[in-house]
């Protein structure tokens, strides 16, 4: 990104919060046998007037550099919070998986305060979130980090650690964090059914996580033939489009809680 490009985006992005341009979609999480939604991943998306819709690769590095990320953050947990709670009355105690940057941990001296104010304000378990982490949350800080996480273990919430396997340092990891979850990236979920050695990976990572206790959910399923081959090797959970992409809050209400598809792939969405 060019210097004029970036300054641009950064301006935009300062106001995108007060503007209303900030909104989020919801990615169904599938139970692999029982094909029932248990879940559901909250995504940030943004669309300004001018620039269109920005990918989140373009504008979350932008927001954390900037420390604008602290704001939008508390603004992304508020409400899909608030989401899960108008879902959970409506008889649907579905989990909501949020992401968290390790800028947001590192840098934000609230974030513990935030996540509390969120469960009592959306009368949640803790354990109905559950907040999505990467490795780089351990490159700084570590005995910090460590303790601030398992404060927030304290509440009942769940960790899952995004892109599983695409870390130099993943299985040091699974000893040193306090996770629920495992998430295999998609990377590996692509070719599983023609790719031995991604095949291989991915069984391996089950068995292992499996003896751990860890819950495991494959990213980015497109296929009948992955769904097989995940299921036959203790796979739990799975998302992806051929159970359906990212989509409104009404949209999601109106696909999956009042009448619940089975195994949907994305040229039927």
């Amino acid at each position: 990104m060019v210097v004029q490009q970036r300054l641009r985006l950064e301006i935009h992005l300062r106001q995108a919060l007060a503007r209303g341009e900030l909104f989020l979609e919801y990615q169904p999480q599938i139970d692999i046998r029982s094909g029932r939604v248990v879940g559901f991943e909250a995504l940030l998306r943004w669309t300004n007037e001018e620039l269109g819709g920005v990918a989140p690769l373009e504008f979350i590095p932008v927001a954390e550099e900037t420390g604008v990320i602290i704001p939008i953050g508390a603004w992304v947990l508020h409400t899909a919070c608030r989401q899960a709670r108008e879902w959970r009355r409506q008889g649907h105690a579905l989990k909501v998986a949020v992401n968290v940057s390790a800028w947001q941990i590192h840098h934000d001296a609230e974030f513990f305060n935030t996540l509390k104010q969120c469960l009592t304000e959306s009368g949640m378990p803790g354990d109905a979130l559950e907040l999505e982490i990467t490795e780089s949350l351990m490159v700084q800080k570590t005995e910090t980090t460590l303790g601030l996480l398992e404060r927030i273990k304290g509440l009942g919430v769940r960790f899952a650690m995004d892109d599983f396997g695409t870390g130099y340092s993943s299985l040091s990891y699974l000893k040193q964090l306090p996770l629920d979850v495992v998430k295999i990236d998609r990377a590996f979920i692509r070719d599983i059914v023609h790719d031995q050695n991604d095949a291989a990976i991915v069984s391996a990572i089950l068995a292992m996580t499996r003896h751990l206790g860890l819950t495991v959910v494959a990213e980015g399923v497109e296929t009948q033939e992955q769904v097989d081959f995940l299921k036959d090797h203790g796979c739990q959970e799975v998302q992806g489009y051929y159970y359906g992409p990212s989509i409104s809050a009404s949209d999601f209400a109106a696909s999956w809680l009042n009448s619940p598809p089975s195994g949907k792939n994305a040229a039927e969405m």
